[in-house]
């Protein structure tokens, strides 16, 4: 079948993203950050989009702490826009894909603010040059969880609250800007 061709054809794209976020760090953080925590919101899976790609090193870093910080992005977004009930902003912030049906229903305020939430989260990620050499590990926990196994503690610390930080605001800011939007 089509399956070798299909896994080195996602290989190769995993390596160019690879070689890119040498030279272009901050561009990578930008694209990656923004895609994947889009990706995480969409119903699709970042962890096999992440794995599929074989993407390890820094953007794997990306994939994993930008979809982190997404999760406090997601909750103040969900909770100042209305998006469904205390029990669906909880579990938006732990595992985005479960709120698949409000995210179709609203994709417009939540792909736009996820993209410019996750973009700012891979620029930061990639400024401090993290790694993360797990692939698939794109989810909020493990996530995070992961990157201490391959980076300093203090400095996976600052940038997880970097980008939670950076993440809520864009969350704040999202639902100023799509206050008037019909849900």
């Amino acid at each position: 079948g089509m399956t070798p061709v299909v896994d080195a054809s996602l290989m190769q794209i995993g390596n160019i993203i690879k070689e890119s976020t040498t030279s272009s760090p901050i561009l990578m953080g930008v694209v990656l950050g923004g895609i994947i925590t889009v990706v995480a919101t969409a119903p699709l899976s970042s962890m096999a989009l992440t794995a599929l790609l074989g993407l390890t090193g820094t953007p794997m870093a990306i994939g994993a702490l930008a979809v982190f910080g997404s999760s406090f992005m997601n909750f103040v977004l969900f909770k100042r826009m209305k998006f469904g009930d205390r029990k669906t902003t909880i579990s938006v912030a732990i595992e985005p894909l479960s709120q698949a049906d409000i995210v179709t229903a609203n994709p417009v305020p939540v792909y736009i603010t996820n993209f410019v939430g996750g973009a700012i989260s891979g620029v930061i990620i990639a400024s401090f040059g993290l790694v993360n050499e797990a692939t698939g590990t794109a989810t909020p926990i493990a996530g995070l969880m992961v990157m201490f196994g391959f980076n300093n503690a203090l400095t996976v610390i600052t940038v997880a609250l970097m980008c939670a930080l950076s993440s809520a605001i864009c969350g704040y800011l999202g639902s100023l800007v799509f206050k008037n939007y019909p849900i």
